[in-house]
């Protein structure tokens, strides 16, 4: 005989619904155990079921987990709707590397041509014996024109601080004494005078 409730112990005699017919059936509990007795519960009256014992508090406890658990996965799911795999944050946008020219010839201590042409003058130095000196650091490299303030000099030439990678060809004249730093302002003005002075000319008489 089907026990429905589990442990029903101490539950008081009387007629129960009956879930082996269909809705409105009752059996009788003797107190103990389910008996034969089934009868169809008058329309309108109250329908009651024994109290669960200690058994069946776990399974409705573990039911309604079983529930909870359903109802969040399937909110879950509605929100990530097609997409459930969270996307990569875009990517920061970079800054863009600095343009390179490329030398082609030193002019003089101080000068130097592109490539197209054009002609860029050192700003900050004034040319002592460094032509030579010049041409080994750029000719055939690629190099960084920064601005220095003035745009071109009385003869046309661009006016720049030339730098090779974190190479400062300026100062690195200067600081091989082929070169002096001029009086002009200039953003680098302090610094190229102070490297001058320490550095004396390698020009000779």
């Amino acid at each position: 005989m089907v026990q429905w409730w589990g442990d029903v112990g101490g539950v008081a005699p009387g007629w129960y619904p009956d879930y082996e017919r269909p809705p409105g059936h009752q059996r009788y509990w003797d107190g103990a155990r389910w008996t034969e007795r089934r009868s169809v519960a008058p329309a309108g009256a109250p329908v009651t079921a024994p109290r669960r014992g200690p058994g069946g508090r776990v399974w409705a406890v573990a039911a309604g987990v079983l529930v909870l658990l359903v109802v969040v996965l399937g909110l879950g799911w509605a929100v990530s709707g097609d997409d459930p795999e969270p996307r990569p944050p875009a990517a920061a946008p970079t800054a863009a590397e600095p343009r390179t020219y490329q030398v082609s010839a030193a002019v003089d201590g101080q000068t130097l041509r592109l490539r197209d042409g054009t002609e860029v003058r050192l700003a900050g130095i004034a040319d002592r014996c460094g032509a030579l000196g010049l041409a080994r650091l750029v000719v055939g490299r690629d190099v960084t024109l920064v601005p220095a303030g003035v745009e071109t000099d009385a003869d046309g030439r661009l006016v720049r601080y030339v730098e090779r990678g974190r190479l400062d060809v300026g100062k690195r004249l200067l600081q091989r004494g082929w070169a002096t730093a001029t009086p002009d302002a200039n953003p680098r003005r302090t610094v190229y005078r102070r490297v001058d002075r320490r550095n004396p000319d390698a020009c000779g008489a």
